[in-house]
């Protein structure tokens, strides 16, 4: 996979969220500043991910989650190429 291609990013993590405001914040704010797109589903029990960017972009995300919570250790984040986008709605 290049770095400058649009590619896929999924993960999901069933893991107990101590705090779904913080984490939510932290989706908002890292998305937004890496360009990411797509859904991301949080709940007190799990976290379901799917986004789309550059793939540099997309790593940067993995390294933040792995840097920001200790609960995001240990999860298989699946790395495709795609189409670009259909729109610009962000994470």
């Amino acid at each position: 996979m290049s770095e400058d291609k649009y590619d896929v990013l999924l993960y999901y993590k069933y893991v107990e969220i101590p705090n779904l405001n913080d984490l939510l914040t932290f989706y908002h704010s890292n998305c937004s500043s890496l360009s990411l797109l797509g859904r991301v589903r949080l709940s007190s029990h799990d976290v379901n991910v799917t986004v789309g960017g550059n793939l540099s972009s997309l790593k940067n995300h993995i390294e933040a989650l792995k840097a920001y919570r200790t609960l995001f250790h240990h999860t298989d984040f699946k790395l495709d190429t795609c189409h670009h986008p259909l729109n610009n709605k962000v994470a």
